[in-house]
């Protein structure tokens, strides 16, 4: 077992993945994204956090792609960045930058 693997089994939550047609559940977190600089944000104690937007790290075997969606928490969201990050030649995770849904619902 990979360290993210274990990371992901003790801190990630389920989360449905609808990517290609098909439809899949996985252990992965999902975090508000913070950024220095942006039209709509809100101050907290980790610097600025744009409304809305969140980060998702999940497992290589899993890789999402710009236009996915997932739902997280009973909240859906759409991929609008992703990419597989490696490790030398090794695939060890899959990150995307999510935003809400309009309306909030797949």
């Amino acid at each position: 077992m990979s360290i993210l693997s274990a990371a992901l089994g003790q801190w990630g939550a389920p989360v449905v993945l609808f990517s290609g047609g098909e439809t899949r559940t996985v252990q992965a977190m999902v975090q508000p994204a913070f950024s220095k600089a942006s039209m709509e944000t809100k101050e907290s104690a980790a610097g600025r956090r744009d409304l809305g937007e969140c980060i998702y790290i999940g497992p290589p075997e899993a890789v999402l792609h710009t236009g996915d969606a997932l739902q997280w928490q009973g909240k859906d969201f759409r991929v609008v960045r992703a990419a597989l990050w490696h490790l030398g030649n090794n695939p060890h995770h899959c990150w995307a930058l999510l935003v809400p849904l309009p309306g909030g619902r797949l």
